[in-house]
């Protein structure tokens, strides 16, 4: 018997579009190079375009198996503007069985930060999402390995890689959560490098440990939610 039939509102097409303007509103959408994908229950891989963020709609989002290839059985999709990245952000879908979405911006002050090498600091409490979950990486060139293996080893098991020079990759248990760690990222670099200078101080690790689960039930979802509404105000024709 077949389950029943998806709405519009529930088709990764949809949900990742939706992710790419929330992202351009809260600023994490610096140029057209933003990678936004989330694999759905068959196991493919929906990837948005080469696109500025507050202009990507459902019909833009291409479908890739686990061997990059397009599902051809989309019709109407500009696979070329959705392929852009898929290959390197593919393989952590193929080493991690974990990861239901991948999102990866150039948002401005988590540039910044990247350009320093350094990890965002715990300098506020809604920092503690990203306690224990970030790696620093500054690619090295190896013509043997594919940058999306070389991605993939620097990240391991964690969900959060600051590329020197470059952005952000988070990779998670679901686009909700990505799509808001992206947004908290670039929120706390920013107060990193505005605290990191003034002398503030950071959260003590025993305070961040008891916390952080708390903080993850309590802020993904309640910020998601409100995301969409603020979409749904300002955006409505989208819906």
């Amino acid at each position: 018997m077949n389950g029943p039939a998806l709405g519009p509102y529930d088709e990764c097409s949809f949900r990742v579009a939706m992710a790419r303007r929330i992202l351009a509103r809260e600023g994490c959408d610096t140029g057209i190079a933003q990678h936004v994908s989330e694999r759905d229950d068959a196991g493919r891989i929906w990837v948005s375009p080469l696109e500025f963020g507050e202009c990507c709609r459902p019909d833009d989002v291409a479908a890739f198996g686990l061997d990059s290839s397009l599902d051809g059985s989309l019709d109407g999709v500009d696979a070329e503007r959705a392929a852009g990245y898929a290959s390197d952000y593919i393989e952590l879908y193929r080493r991690r069985n974990d990861v239901r979405a991948v999102v990866h911006s150039h948002s401005f002050w988590a540039m910044v930060l990247c350009a320093r090498g350094e990890q965002i600091g715990m300098y506020n409490s809604t920092a503690s999402l990203l306690y224990d979950r970030q790696v620093t990486w500054a690619d090295p060139i190896d013509p043997d390995r594919s940058r999306g293996q070389r991605l993939a080893d620097a990240l391991g098991d964690r969900e959060i890689l600051l590329m020197k020079h470059h952005g952000v990759v988070i990779a998670s248990a679901s686009l909700e959560r990505a799509t808001v760690l992206a947004c908290v990222v670039e929120q706390q670099a920013r107060l990193h490098l505005e605290a990191s200078g003034r002398g503030a101080t950071e959260m003590s690790d025993d305070h961040l440990r008891s916390t952080k689960d708390a903080h993850d039930r309590a802020y993904i979802g309640h910020s998601r939610s409100a995301h969409v509404r603020r979409l749904r105000a300002l955006d409505p024709g989208f819906f």
